[in-house]
């Protein structure tokens, strides 16, 4: 048996993401409609209170419960709410035949092994937490290992037994990319969008927009960045997903 606390990374990142921009939004037409500061500071009080609020709720319906399970024949995949009431409840029993493909995919700054069945579902089980100090203290040898149980398991029971090889995540695939590009061409537009509002004369009627105003400036750089580290990490897994199956088929 083996469990962790799992969260959706990539989800997580899209929708904190997409709060930043909605914040970025709300800032910069409060910079641009108000016409004092004693307007001003009203309205991006009550835009910070939303944001906190809307990123509670998704920080805390983003953290689950995963638990896998070796029984005769079959992998029992059990997953839940970290916090109840905050998401919904999964319970899957795979026949080792049903599993077509195991994945190592990175999620944020850790990897994490997905289960594939033939019928296209997959579940995801990251590194559980180890005992001691240290936000890096994840038992990543015992996930690879309990991969390498089930790899095991399904060949002992006389299945063709998927090797464990690398797949991309959800920022390296199409729709990942294509988000980021969009949230780079949103950043710039809002950048741009400041910028007229400085340029005709909104930060001098609002004399506190100046630090809103330099990070929605720099966010396209910040878009522009994870862009290209995506695009990076793509070509890398592509490469080396290649090498692993040109290795598996010559064995």
């Amino acid at each position: 048996m083996y469990a962790a606390t799992y969260h959706n990374a990539a989800r997580l990142a899209v929708g904190v993401i997409t709060l930043f921009l909605l914040l970025a939004a709300a800032i910069a037409a409060s910079v641009a409609i108000s016409p004092d500061g004693n307007t001003l500071l009203p309205r991006i009080l009550g835009s910070l209170g939303g944001f906190v609020v809307l990123f509670l709720v998704l920080v805390l319906a983003s953290l689950r419960r995963h638990r896998w399970t070796l029984e005769p024949g079959a992998l029992l995949i059990e997953e839940r709410p970290l916090v109840p009431l905050t998401g919904l409840c999964r319970t899957a029993r795979l026949g080792f035949a049903d599993i077509a493909a195991l994945w190592r995919v990175q999620n944020h700054s850790d990897d994490v092994i997905v289960v594939q069945s033939r019928a296209g579902a997959g579940y995801p089980m990251g590194p559980a937490a180890l005992p001691g100090t240290g936000p890096r203290n994840i038992d990543a040898a015992g996930l690879e290992d309990f991969a390498a149980r089930i790899h095991g398991a399904i060949a002992a029971a006389g299945h063709r037994a998927p090797p464990l090889l690398d797949q991309l995540g959800f920022w390296n695939r199409v729709p990942g990319l294509l988000y980021i590009g969009l949230l780079l061409w949103l950043s710039l537009a809002l950048a741009v969008m400041v910028v007229w509002s400085v340029l005709a004369g909104a930060a001098e009627r609002s004399g506190n927009a100046a630090p809103a105003t330099g990070i929605l400036v720099l966010l396209p750089w910040a878009a522009g960045w994870l862009l290209r580290k995506s695009w990076r990490r793509r070509r890398a897994v592509l490469d080396r997903g290649k090498a692993q199956a040109r290795a598996v088929l010559t064995t």
